[in-house]
């Protein structure tokens, strides 16, 4: 028994200290304070102080779309809110709706079951089911598909790609006699305008991934297979070019122009004419990377094409070479050295980059971007480039990766966003200049009868490299 005293002098102090602990953390004198920890932050100035903030709140998720428009569904809210980010308009719809594109007057798409469905801000819902499409093919030998997926916007039409087969199936299985069929609905009446065969079964993943922040276009270029992709015109379904023994990601498509690669040679052609714009010629000849999106490349973007240590721009219908390589696969720009990403030229001395316009040969500044940054080049090529790092961070709630983030305006060089705060990896990119990003709240303990976990929350932010007023910040807020 004389032994008891000092163990339990023993565990009072560990119990102070585990307090005293407690106390520091959350005042921030060891790491981020309470509230910074609230918020998924190591540095309380972050994107609620940037310029460009056009929107902000807890949200389970935000998703880009054309025009400045975004959805988002915030915490405790069973909707889905549609967020006009330049004048801080909204509206919101049931959950079940949630949108599979978004139209750049605000619109929402949404793909259920095989049916299309158009809804607009007043409430306004146009719809072409699953048997519209069917029928619109006209072989009434086969079933309507399970599921449709979204292909492209035009301005008059969406594009979904649906599987057709003498059972009914979905994309992506292999379905007796099935097909994928490519289909345009009627933005404004839910019209199946026409379709088009691709000729090749459902498995094949015609459409790859599509990103939602795309703007409407007139072309699009679609992959049946590995070395087969079909240039098709929206407006009437066409096929305007059907490029055979070319793998995909050796066509891009930017409004009107296709720039495809054949051996060392790039050539740039006309999809409305089909007369040629522009070659180039170099050994290894690549096409520049236009983002993770199939080969889509937004107006504000450039056509590039990567030739060893320099890249090649297309400006009109000539090509600039630029004396600088393209960016690495490990996405840094090396102290002392310069890397082209899209029309910009970078150059880093230490903390510091230079930004140039290589189009208009125009020196943009300098900005303090930190060694270990890295450009997304995932991310669509446009007006917004968003550099990142990320680390893993360990807290008594486990680990997670925490990511900095700086948004670049393309057209001035200057940093819209620059922030340490702790956020989630990834970010949701439209070319047009909007970035979403997000901080996961580390968990806070919740009770029930059955179990006591610990439930984590999201606050997102939707920032913007173009100017707007405000009055559209705060209506934007939640």
């Amino acid at each position: 028994m004389s032994r008891a005293r000092p163990v339990r002098v023993l565990v009072g102090v560990a119990v102070a200290v585990v307090a005293l602990l407690v106390v520091l953390l959350g005042t921030g004198v060891l790491g981020p304070s309470r509230a910074e920890r609230a918020a998924g932050v190591d540095d309380p100035t972050g994107p609620d102080d940037a310029v460009g903030v056009v929107w902000s709140g807890e949200s389970r998720f935000v998703t880009m779309g054309p025009g400045g428009w975004f959805s988002t569904s915030p915490k405790g809210d069973a909707d889905v809110l549609m967020v006009h980010g330049p004048t801080g308009r909204q509206w919101s719809m049931p959950s079940f709706d949630s949108p599979d594109a978004i139209t750049s007057d605000g619109r929402a798409i949404s793909l259920l079951g095989g049916d299309v469905t158009i809804i607009s801000e007043d409430g306004t819902r146009v719809e072409a089911s699953a048997r519209d499409l069917l029928v619109a093919f006209g072989d009434r030998r086969l079933v309507a598909g399970e599921d449709a997926v979204f292909v492209a916007l035009s301005d008059e039409h969406v594009v979904v790609a649906t599987c057709l087969s003498t059972d009914g199936a979905r994309l992506d299985e292999e379905a007796p006699g099935g097909r994928t069929v490519v289909a345009a609905v009627g933005l404004d009446d839910g019209r199946v305008a026409w379709t088009h065969d691709t000729e090749v079964g459902c498995e094949a993943d015609v459409a790859g991934y599509r990103s939602m922040a795309q703007p409407e276009q007139r072309y699009v270029a679609i992959h049946p297979s590995q070395t087969r992709t079909d240039v098709l015109d929206l407006a009437t379904g066409t096929t305007v070019a059907k490029l055979t023994d070319r793998t995909t990601g050796r066509v891009v498509v930017q409004g009107e122009r296709a720039m495809r690669r054949d051996g060392d040679t790039v050539e740039v052609t006309s999809l409305r004419t089909g007369r040629t714009v522009a070659t180039t010629t170099c050994p290894g000849a690549r096409l520049g990377n236009p983002g993770d999106t199939q080969g889509r490349l937004s107006e504000d973007g450039v056509l590039t094409v990567e030739c060893g240590d320099s890249v090649r721009l297309l400006d009109g219908s000539t090509f600039v070479t630029v004396d600088a390589p393209p960016v690495g696969k490990d996405q840094q720009v090396p102290d002392g050295g310069s890397v082209s990403h899209d029309r910009l030229v970078l150059t880093r001395t230490g903390d510091t980059l230079a930004v140039r316009d290589a189009l208009t040969e125009r020196d943009l500044g300098t900005v303090e971007v930190p060694e270990g940054m890295r450009i997304a080049t995932n991310e669509p090529r446009g007006r917004a480039l968003v550099l990142y790092e990320t680390k893993e961070s360990s807290w008594f709630t486990g680990n997670r990766l925490r990511t900095k983030v700086q948004v670049l305006d393309t057209r001035t060089g200057e940093l819209v966003v620059s922030t340490d705060r702790g956020l989630s990896p990834g970010s949701s990119v439209s070319p047009d200049g909007f970035v979403a990003m997000s901080a996961s709240v580390d968990g806070r303990s919740t009770t029930s009868r059955r179990s006591r976990y610990r439930e984590d929350s999201v606050h997102s932010w939707v920032v913007s490299v173009r100017e707007v007023s405000p009055s559209s910040v705060t209506a934007g807020r939640r």
